[in-house]
């Protein structure tokens, strides 16, 4: 036994695998149920440099 174990038994690597395999996990889950939570907030973005680029040109 190699590193520091937490009381469940694992060392930080097998504490970042495991979060990372709940984080894939959640990302999946969202993207199954809930996919435009993801795309919104990328088209607000380019909403709002649309509007930007719009007012630089109605000005310039």
């Amino acid at each position: 036994m190699s590193g520091w174990r937490d009381v469940d038994g694992r060392t930080a690597s097998e504490r970042r695998q495991h979060a990372g395999d709940v984080e894939r996990t959640r990302l999946l889950d969202t993207l199954r149920h809930r996919p435009l939570s993801l795309v919104k907030p990328a088209l607000a973005g380019v909403f709002v440099l649309l509007l930007i680029a719009a007012l630089l040109n109605y000005f310039m």
